[in-house]
């Protein structure tokens, strides 16, 4: 996706906006966002061959039958180990053959997982992708935008990589506070009590959950099934084209027409919280750091795991294919992490990426990257590639404030959710984002990439077949009665995945 060669202040299209709005025109595919989205050195490498010594284990074997990481393709080339302490200065002169993804382990690096017997065991660092970004936008607590919120999506796995209708959903289990019109490529779901007051209106392409009492200057559109436990109007119309299900005491209410396709029922009394953020539901990110940090193919690539905690002068690292260690990534000299096949790169500490920082892949490379820290991102630096934004997984445990750019120089999928987001800029996300809350200080733009839903769907690692939850399965099963296997109804698939012909699946609508 190239970046927008134009910029246009969403002030300037607000008036059209709510004219739209007001006549009951429908806003079709991306024209809110074509109306007001903007776009918004030299150094040593420390990577040599596998004769070098480094902290952490020896090579391991990656993914049940992927085989070593090694024999006919062998990571690294000629040189010696980096070294770099956390008083030392980081760099050297030796530097890995690149090699290509052909050349890595057919399979997956592997993530040491709790199981729901209360033991741990192994999955596909893929794994996590589809349990963690179900959406494209996920707030356990409250999210504020102060412009337009909008989604859309592409899946990039596929050889036609336009626009997909649906599935780019937007989650917030507390309140919604919305200055302007909400667009939303998927389900809304807003569990928070608080009003919500919209002088837009709301567009909405798959299911729409609200909880507290909703007002709309403009029309309400929803293309699949609504539930309403408190009073919602529009001062324009309101469409529902599967069923409506209301709250004891709830309507919906408009001067222009009011038109449900499906039945009405008055059955809706609550809904869970769309993103799992309890106690128990957060991503065991310390539990995978911590299994990383002792059983690695550090010693394949001579890499130490203090290689980054203090880096001074410019500085690459390249990595081909396995799991990695760091104890923590700090310094004020650029650093360039370049990514050739299938990665798993734990971090135990804080990631403080300094300014100049880049993270490239190559064609088919992917990153899982686990952080048990803290994570600083600036606002020069580059990382990931908007025409691939799910290659690239980022989770961190931490709570500090995470300042996200908002434009496509960062292109990720960012599951953080102890930390507040606070999106810059335009607001422009791309990938995906699950935070503790999340706040835009103008647009909210999120450009979910669907492929991270199946990221996992390659992995030859057969699961554990006993589940006690839906995100424990691997790939598209779910489980049901202790066990994974085939989905019977939506209701099956960790929301908002839908069942599709037995398979948990993004929604895809017309």
């Amino acid at each position: 996706m190239a970046r927008a060669a134009q910029q246009l202040d969403w002030l300037v299209a607000l008036p059209l906006l709510i004219a739209l709005e007001l006549v009951g025109c429908r806003l079709q595919d991306d024209f809110v966002a074509a109306l007001v989205q903007g776009s918004g050195g030299s150094g040593g490498s420390l990577a040599s061959n596998g004769g070098a010594s480094a902290s952490g284990a020896s090579g391991r074997d990656i993914g049940g039958g992927g085989g070593d990481i090694g024999g006919g393709g062998d990571i690294g080339g000629g040189g010696a180990s980096a070294s770099g302490g956390s008083g030392q200065e980081t760099g050297g002169s030796s530097v890995a053959e690149g090699g290509s993804v052909s050349n890595c382990p057919a399979d997956r690096p592997t993530i040491s997982v709790p199981l729901a017997d209360g033991t741990r065991g192994k999955r596909c660092s893929t794994w996590a992708a589809r349990r963690s970004f179900g959406h494209a936008v996920c707030s356990c607590n409250d999210m504020d935008v102060d412009g337009v919120l909008s989604t859309d999506a592409l899946d990039s796995s596929q050889t036609d990589t336009g626009p997909v209708r649906g599935g780019a959903a937007v989650g917030v289990n507390g309140r919604y506070r919305g200055a302007d019109y909400i667009r939303i490529d998927g389900s809304f779901t807003v569990a928070g009590t608080a009003r919500l007051d919209s002088p837009g209106g709301l567009d909405i392409a798959g299911d729409l959950r609200l909880a507290g009492a909703t007002s709309a200057a403009g029309p309400i559109l929803v293309d699949r099934d609504a539930w309403l436990l408190a009073d919602t109007s529009s001062l324009s119309l309101a469409t529902v084209r599967r069923n409506l299900h209301l709250g004891p005491s709830a309507a919906l209410i408009a001067p222009g027409p009011v038109l449900v396709a499906g039945d009405t029922f008055m059955d809706a009394s609550s809904f869970p919280p769309p993103c799992a953020c309890g106690p128990s539901e957060i991503l065991d990110i310390g539990g995978i750091v911590a299994d990383g940090m002792v059983d690695n193919d550090n010693a394949i690539l001579g890499l130490n795991l203090d290689a980054l905690a203090n880096v001074r002068e410019a500085t690459e690292l390249m990595l081909r294919c396995g799991r990695f260690a760091l104890q923590r990534i700090a310094g004020r000299a650029p650093i360039s992490l370049h990514v050739s096949g299938r990665v798993a790169l734990m971090v135990d500490g804080d990631a403080q990426l300094p300014p100049g920082f880049t993270l490239t892949l190559e064609p088919g490379a992917e990153l899982d990257w686990f952080i048990s820290g803290n994570l600083s991102l600036s606002s020069q630096m580059r990382i990931g590639d908007a025409e691939r934004a799910a290659a690239v997984r980022v989770y961190a445990l931490g709570s500090a404030e995470i300042s996200h750019p908002g434009n496509d120089d960062v292109v990720m999928n960012l599951y953080a959710p102890r930390a507040p987001v606070t999106v810059e800029a335009l607001g422009n996300i791309y990938g995906a984002v699950f935070a503790s809350s999340i706040t835009s200080r103008a647009l909210l733009f999120a450009h979910y990439d669907r492929a991270v839903l199946h990221a996992d769907a390659a992995c030859t690692l057969e699961p554990t077949p006993s589940c006690s939850a839906c995100d424990q399965c691997s790939a598209v099963s779910t489980c049901s009665s202790g066990m994974c296997a085939a989905c019977v109804r939506d209701a099956d698939c960790c929301f908002p995945l839908v069942c599709e012909q037995g398979e948990c699946r993004g929604l895809k609508t017309d």
